[in-house]
């Protein structure tokens, strides 16, 4: 029975192109700490890619309005022409990893990164590889 449950999961992941649950290599990510990664912000969007990664993406939480302000990102929906955003942002931050589960807008999240403080945000560099969606 366990078996035909560990197929019919497998299964799914391949069937609905590879959610980011399935993508997500969950005992390769420590609890807490300091993590590296793209910023994607907007309306019903706060996700964070890990750099090197591919698949992987949180839902991002915390005290981000200094990042936000600074790079004119409006989780609200609005959108400046004067100040276009800048999406992603390269940051690294000290948080707390959750454990794997549903997050975020719709649930589409494997898991949630909470940001106890921001160190560092700034623009990728024109050719930096950004970790991509899905694997």
């Amino acid at each position: 029975m366990a078996r035909r449950r560990a197929v019919l999961a497998g299964a799914l992941c391949l069937g609905l192109g590879g959610l980011p649950a399935c993508a997500d290599p969950s005992s390769d990510w420590p609890s807490e700490g300091i993590y590296d990664g793209y910023y994607f912000g907007g309306f019903e969007q706060s996700e964070f890619r890990p750099v090197g990664s591919r698949g992987v993406r949180w839902w991002l939480n915390g005290d981000l309005s200094a990042v936000n302000e600074r790079f004119h990102i409006h989780l609200d929906g609005r959108f400046e022409r004067e100040h276009p955003p800048v999406s992603p942002v390269r940051i690294r931050v000290q948080g707390q990893l959750s454990r794997p589960g549903q997050y975020g807008h719709m649930s589409a999240y494997s898991r949630e990164l909470t940001v106890t403080r921001v160190l560092q945000a700034e623009a990728p560099a024109p050719n930096e590889p950004i970790p991509p969606a899905r694997p």
